[in-house]
């Protein structure tokens, strides 16, 4: 195919065809540049597919980080829950105890919490998701001012 192109643009300044040259060679140029123009277009799409991909993977991993915060916390809450009903008792044998000599022990059980551990949220994800920038090929305004706000209450 080469060689066609070759003995055409030859026999085309053989013969002092120069008008007919120049306008192959603008031909090949517009070629070319389309063939590029088509390129750049593939690859924009298929850099905007990767994107999308990994907004899918990061959002599956936040929200399963997620559910593991709430099934933490729900059981905090319940932990919670069992040590004010200690403090309820605690209270009660306060006001009823004559001396505190004998209660030593009944007050080391009621107020000693063996459950307590301060708990960490998971935010392994959502510094994936700042360090990797890709919060800036997510769209929707409401998504990013969530994260950005899950991302501050789960600092402190």
């Amino acid at each position: 195919m080469l060689a066609f192109f070759k003995r055409f643009r030859r026999s085309l300044l053989a013969e002092k065809k120069f008008g007919k040259y120049l306008s192959y060679a603008i031909g090949e140029i517009v070629l070319v540049v389309i063939g590029i123009l088509i390129a750049l277009q593939i690859n924009t799409w298929n850099t905007e597919r990767t994107n999308q991909e990994n907004i899918k993977v990061f959002a599956f991993s936040l929200v399963t980080e997620l559910q593991g915060d709430i099934d933490e916390i729900d059981h905090r809450i319940s932990q919670v829950n069992k040590n004010n009903l200690r403090i309820d008792s605690l209270i009660g044998v306060l006001s009823i105890a004559e001396s505190y000599d004998d209660l030593n022990i009944d007050l080391l059980c009621l107020s000693w919490n063996l459950y307590y551990m301060p708990y960490k949220w998971n935010r392994s994800t959502i510094d994936q998701l700042k360090n990797s920038a890709t919060l800036r090929h997510i769209e929707n305004d409401t998504i990013i001012k969530m994260i950005g706000k899950y991302d501050a209450f789960s600092k402190h």
